[in-house]
């Protein structure tokens, strides 16, 4: 199998750099609009848990996916919405 030869996703996987840069660029876009940065709030916490919920659909939205669109193709049958 190819995929066995391909590196998991972490520092050696090619796309670590770009995902880390796409994290750091939504945080700073959602400072500028005066959203909560995951790292100022306790894990675990509600307000955590609201934040972290934005800032995944605030992911979603910077690859150009709507966050509330049904996502035929899950495996759980929830889609995006859960």
């Amino acid at each position: 199998m190819e995929d066995d030869k391909e590196p998991k996703f972490g520092p050696g996987h090619p796309r670590y750099l770009e995902s880390q840069a796409l994290g750091i660029s939504v945080d700073a876009i959602r400072k500028a609009q005066g959203k909560k940065s995951l790292r100022d709030l306790v894990p675990g916490t509600p307000e955590f848990m609201v934040a972290e919920e934005e800032f995944l659909r605030d992911v979603l939205r910077a690859l150009g996916e709507d966050p509330d669109a049904i996502d035929d193709d899950d495996e759980l049958g929830m889609g995006a919405t859960g």
